[in-house]
């Protein structure tokens, strides 16, 4: 899962401090956009809100640097609570979208992810 959340959840102003890569007010901004005439809370515009009991298994990456962490792991504890099988990885020090960046950390999150890919392939 790339961001539950979309970017808009209420958690964004709660994420640590020190991400470059995505600031809050540029992420309330992409949400407003993103939601357009819905509300922000709305499941189709961020999935963290709707039922999630069902969904099929996750893995889900977050770095602890990463500005929609507690979006990320909020997540992962209410897929939990609703019966989801979730995979959590959270990075050390890591940013958002750490997996696709050319660094050991991201590397072998890729593997992992391949992994989990072929694993539901075989």
């Amino acid at each position: 899962m790339a961001d539950p959340a979309a970017g808009v959840g209420a958690a964004v102003g709660s994420g640590p401090e020190g991400d470059p890569e995505l600031s809050r007010p540029a992420l309330r901004f992409a949400g407003r956009v993103w939601a357009h005439h819905l509300p922000l809370d709305d499941p189709a515009v961020s999935p963290i809100n709707g039922k999630l009991a069902g969904l099929p298994p996750v893995s889900l990456y977050s770095g602890t640097r990463d500005t929609l962490n507690a979006d990320a792991r909020r997540f992962a504890r209410l897929a939990r609570e609703s019966g989801v099988e979730v995979d959590f990885h959270e990075a050390p020090d890591q940013l958002h979208a750490y997996p696709l960046y050319r660094i050991p950390e991201g590397r072998r999150a890729r593997d992992e992810i391949v992994a989990t890919i072929r694993g539901l392939a075989a």
